[in-house]
């Protein structure tokens, strides 16, 4: 489409279709600056358009924790386990955090060790081995006892 301005000049309308990379860079861009509202309105497109992009909604995951909105982040984490990759570990980390931030200390220490389990070198194998002490603190806690804390 043109158009005349009134300088005798003809304007182009150009269509902008922004992909779910654009939004993603948006909602990273939202995050560093602690904008997480924001953050989570991108990465919510972003998740619109490209709903099987496993990094996407492990982002999400990410900011809907630091919003304290567990629920829907283990959600996106279980959805990217079961279904977007498998082979994204560190989903079970930070579900791990997610359920220890609960009081769910059983799945807490189901998912640390899943993850230790899976990445015994991983970038977060060392925070998963401090959750597992921090869960079993007191009194030597064993998994079945966990249930009782529960």
């Amino acid at each position: 489409m043109s158009k005349d301005s009134k300088y005798g000049q003809t304007a182009k309308v150009l269509s902008f279709h922004p992909t779910g990379e654009y939004y993603f860079n948006k909602g990273l861009k939202a995050y560093h600056q602690r904008d997480l509202y924001k953050a989570k309105k991108f990465l919510e497109r972003a998740q619109d358009l490209e709903p099987l992009e496993p990094v996407i909604a492990c982002q999400l995951a990410i900011v809907c924790t630091d919003l304290g909105d567990y629920a829907d982040s283990n959600r996106l984490l279980d959805k990217i386990i079961s279904e977007l990759d498998p082979y994204m570990t560190e989903c079970h980390y930070f579900l791990a955090n997610n359920f220890a931030h609960q009081g769910l200390f059983r799945d807490a220490y189901k998912h640390a060790s899943e993850y230790l389990k899976k990445e015994a070198y991983g970038e977060f194998t060392e925070e998963a081995e401090d959750l597992l002490d921090l869960i079993t603190l007191e009194n030597n806690d064993t998994e079945e006892s966990l249930f009782e804390q529960d």
